[in-house]
């Protein structure tokens, strides 16, 4: 008897013994269990990165590149993190240095990494990256890695739920040795838009296939009579803003007016009152630094003499007339800026109308957009010539008045639509009213009248009309009378009968008889 109690003692001691040891493993390993203040816990760690642009601008010696990158909490168990960099290529990477804004101290790209960041506290880094080395031959480069999140659970020392998460990454590096060429001098509209002449504007061009941060740029422009007397002076115009970058094959547009007070359809990306563009011996300089020094000469806009084989001083392109403003505009190659050759006025209309105020017909010109005209100035006599011949007919309406959203006004006063060798635009159209003039019979001594009928006389080539109830029976033709078929009078009227002669017009003239209808008998 005692032995089986002893043996049935030793199986539950050996069964509880088999249970204590089950149950250990769950304190030395993580899976989705947990333990914590001796009760189980279930839990799960994951981390999302959400989407983000990549490291920008381009790089130069006074431009950092920079990213920022914003985790989520996918996940239930609260989390550190770090990141480092991984999986590095491109000539670009061993000249770069990289911090982020937690620890903000540099460290070289290729071996950075982070200590343990609190999620809780920051779920954003800021990444920015800098040159180690300005010389030329760091230029136009580039350097591919990734950045590698790993996020452990919070609160222990090691162990626990992890997760990590990659993300690629690009740095790219700009121009910042900028030579003659690079950005030019690319239209100016000196003249002003139509009724506006403080509406200018100049677009600079980067012809390259890389950022350009022009940032302290200098323009500076000719005056007439200055400290010098009566010669032409060079002074400084405006100093590009810091900040201010041309993106690869892109356009800088700065302006006197913004895009509300000015007619051109766009939103500048300078505005300046300094900006002055002369419309007589005009000249614009762009320099890359300080424009006293000439080695920082960076493009040329005209000579300041004008065109002297035609006479004048005007600029080497562009027009201004009564009503039409054409731009200035570059040619393609742009050459010397200095030359009249290589510059050309903007006679396209259809392709230019985005870039205008809604209704403008009269300004032309493609601010911050590529050149659209013919290199050629052929068509620009016919616009002068046509808009001088509608001036002298007296046919010219100064006010284009036409508000977004109502209908496009007359521009000339009267008349046909002059045929241009440059054919205007559709939206210049003209009515012509209908004329009315009233035919009134005269006799001797007056009787009581029907009312006198109107006849109108509709636009050529239909005939005039006359309405009823007039009739004409008969036409005499060896004498001047005709008998004219009355309406039946009133009663206790009697008939009246008239000889009639032949109707005056309102001038006091002669009707002329051709232009009445009449049934001979």
């Amino acid at each position: 008897m005692k032995r089986k109690i002893k043996k049935i003692i030793g199986c539950l001691v050996i069964s509880v013994i088999t249970c204590l040891i089950s149950v250990l493993p769950a304190y030395a390993y993580y899976s989705d269990t947990e333990a914590s203040e001796s009760k189980m816990v279930s839990g799960s760690l994951k981390i999302n990165i959400k989407d983000s642009l990549d490291f920008s601008p381009q790089l130069n010696p006074d431009v950092f590149s920079t990213r920022t990158v914003e985790l989520e909490k996918a996940g239930t168990i609260d989390f550190v993190y770090t990141v480092s960099v991984e999986n590095t290529s491109g000539d670009l990477c061993s000249n770069l240095n990289l911090k982020d804004d937690t620890t903000n101290i540099l460290q070289s790209l290729a071996s950075f990494t982070t200590d343990k960041i609190d999620f809780s506290v920051k779920p954003s880094e800021v990444f920015s990256a800098e040159l180690v080395s300005d010389a030329a031959e760091w230029q136009s480069k580039s350097c591919d890695f990734e950045l590698v999140f790993k996020a452990s659970q919070k609160g222990l020392a090691s162990g626990g739920f992890t997760d990590t998460k990659r993300i690629s990454a690009k740095i790219e590096s700009g121009k910042w040795i900028i030579n003659s060429g690079d950005i030019v001098i690319n239209e100016l509209m000196w003249m002003g838009s139509y009724m506006d002449p403080n509406d200018e504007w100049i677009e600079l061009r980067n012809t390259t296939s890389f950022d350009i941060d022009i940032s302290g740029f200098q323009l500076s422009k000719i005056v007439i009579g200055g400290a010098g007397g009566g010669g032409k002076d060079e002074v400084l115009m405006l100093e590009i803003p810091a900040g201010s970058i041309i993106p690869a094959n892109g356009f800088f547009v700065i302006s006197k007016l913004d895009k509300a007070s000015s007619k051109i359809n766009v939103d500048p990306n300078l505005v300046d009152l300094n900006l002055e563009l002369s419309n007589n011996n005009l000249q614009i300089k762009l320099y890359k630094a300080d424009w006293t020094n000439s080695d920082n000469l960076i493009d040329t806009a005209d000579e300041a003499s004008g065109q002297p084989a035609a006479g004048d001083t005007h600029p080497a392109a562009g027009y201004q007339g009564i009503f039409y403003h054409f731009s200035m505009e570059r040619n393609d190659i742009p050459g010397d800026g200095s030359l009249d050759a290589n510059w050309h006025t903007c006679l396209e209309f259809n392709n230019t109308r985005i870039y205008w105020d809604n209704g403008d017909i009269f300004d032309y010109g493609t601010p911050g957009a590529p050149n659209l005209s013919d290199e050629l100035d052929s068509l620009l006599q016919s616009f002068i010539d046509d808009e001088q011949r509608i001036l002298s007919e007296g046919k010219y309406e100064p006010d284009l008045l036409t508000e977004p959203g109502e209908e496009n006004v007359s521009y000339f006063e009267q008349g046909p639509i002059p045929t241009f060798s440059a054919p205007l635009p559709e939206e210049i159209v003209t009515e012509e009213e209908p004329l009315i003039e009233e035919i009134v019979q005269e006799s001797g001594p007056q009787e009581p009248q029907e009312p006198v009928e109107e006849i109108i006389q509709e636009p050529a080539p239909e005939e005039p009309k006359i309405e009823e109830p007039v009739i004409l029976e008969t036409l005499e033709e060896n004498n001047n009378e005709a008998s004219l078929e009355q309406p039946a009078p009133a009663e206790n009227q009697p008939p009246i009968e008239e000889s009639i002669e032949p109707l005056p017009n309102s001038d006091n003239g002669t009707t002329d008889q051709n232009n009445i209808e009449t049934n001979e008998i």
